[in-house]
């Protein structure tokens, strides 16, 4: 499917996703999912549960990731047309294939 629209497909692709996460809404779920983990973490160490900072850690990195995708990508690729994106994704796969 993606091989024979180029790289277009993916750039369309791509920034519908950054649309989605970056949304208002989008935001604001992962703002209240960030408390609920934080308060997991205090509740548990309340309870005297060991190790619940280990146990909720993937779930803070992972929520604290996507909030920072839009900035991340943006970071990386700003400035970069299509063009530059195809010759980029052109000499790769040169050198790979």
């Amino acid at each position: 499917m993606f091989a024979d629209d180029g790289i277009a497909v993916l750039d369309s692709a791509g920034n519908k996703i950054l649309s989605l996460v970056g949304s208002i809404w989008v935001k604001a779920l992962l703002v209240v999912a960030l408390i609920i983990e934080f308060g997991v973490i205090a509740f548990g160490n309340a309870q005297g549960e060991g190790g619940m900072v280990k146990k909720v850690l993937p779930w803070i990195l992972g929520t604290a990731g996507i909030l920072g995708a839009t900035s991340i990508v943006n970071f990386f690729f700003s400035g970069i047309t299509q063009e530059q994106l195809a010759i980029a994704t052109d000499v790769v796969q040169t050198f790979v294939g």
